[in-house]
């Protein structure tokens, strides 16, 4: 390695700007209500305050709500579709991801919503912009390993990001994770690979520090055994029973109904809290990822 491992705080920058910014007492306010600064330092586009960016997310919102129905027409939910550049960075990352990590014996899963997208779409979901693996927490010095590699051959980040209180004392979501990521000039966005660690019991696997501050735990019988299976145009290693996985995290009918809720890469749309969640039926969309011209290919580490 070549030094200590980065570390992305609430609140640091994006783009690669991860000097502590002094915040303005409207960013102080807009962490009171809005949660973290991460998603709104990466959201916002140049010459764009965080406070602007919050706004323009909410106009987009809403625009996501009013089309949060059933039998949504294809053209509408085409609008909420993940820019092109965007999913074949995705593509990219899982597939160097997955090809590192076999290389180096080092066991790992997809979950959340790159497991939705497996099971339902037989790639990345159109309107997703994030990855998602599981890897058990004994190989998290093994992961730290990579950061030279990943950053000399693809100029790829390791960080290790912090969900603890910030230097404001503000309390936010407590969590730590793994986030190999790049940035795609073109949209002006950042884009991440979430690495997500794992302990293990005789029956389940639980997630340290699960983004819901909720125990999150997937149940050994549905996990083992991890098999090997095309997301998109890339191999990857997936849990052996998946449907009944997606239906554990998104209820019963998210084979075939997508819904509006809290924006989580997942769902296209989002609800205010207390309104009845609204689903629509993605029946057509099965079997159809996202659009990409990325290809796989065998990548070398040395």
């Amino acid at each position: 390695m070549s030094g200590k491992l980065e570390v992305l705080k609430v609140g640091d920058q994006g783009a690669g700007d991860h000097q502590k910014k002094n915040r303005t007492s409207s960013e102080k306010e807009l962490m009171r209500e809005g949660g973290s600064l991460e998603y709104w330092n990466d959201y916002k586009m140049d010459n764009e305050g965080v406070r602007e960016a919050w706004k323009r997310w909410d106009e987009e919102i809403e625009r996501k709500k009013a089309l949060g129905v059933r039998d949504i027409p294809t053209s509408a939910i085409s609008s909420l579709y993940t820019p092109e550049p965007l999913i074949n960075t995705l593509y990219k990352l899982m597939d160097v991801t997955h090809q590192l990590l076999v290389s180096r014996g080092i066991p790992y899963w997809c979950y959340y919503g790159t497991l939705l997208g497996y099971t339902r779409h037989g790639g990345i979901i159109p309107w997703d912009d994030d990855i998602d693996i599981m890897v058990p927490v004994e190989y998290k010095k093994d992961i730290e390993s990579l950061e030279d590699v990943l950053r000399t051959c693809f100029g790829y980040r390791l960080s290790y990001y912090d969900y603890a209180k910030d230097s404001e004392g503000i309390s936010l979501v407590t969590d730590t994770m793994f986030k190999i990521w790049t940035h795609v000039p073109e949209l002006n966005r950042n884009v991440f690979l979430d690495i997500n660690f794992y302990t293990a019991s005789d029956t389940d696997y639980t997630v340290l520090g699960s983004l819901s501050c909720e125990v999150d735990t997937a149940p050994r019988k549905w996990v083992d055994p991890v098999v090997e299976g095309r997301l998109g145009p890339v191999t990857v290693r997936v849990p052996a029973r998946g449907v009944e996985l997606c239906q554990m995290l998104y209820g019963g009918e998210c084979m075939n109904q997508a819904q509006t809720g809290y924006f989580d890469h997942v769902n296209p749309g989002t609800v205010e809290e207390g309104d009845q969640l609204k689903r629509f039926d993605v029946t057509h969309l099965i079997g159809i990822p996202a659009q990409t011209s990325y290809q796989t290919k065998q990548y070398n580490f040395d």
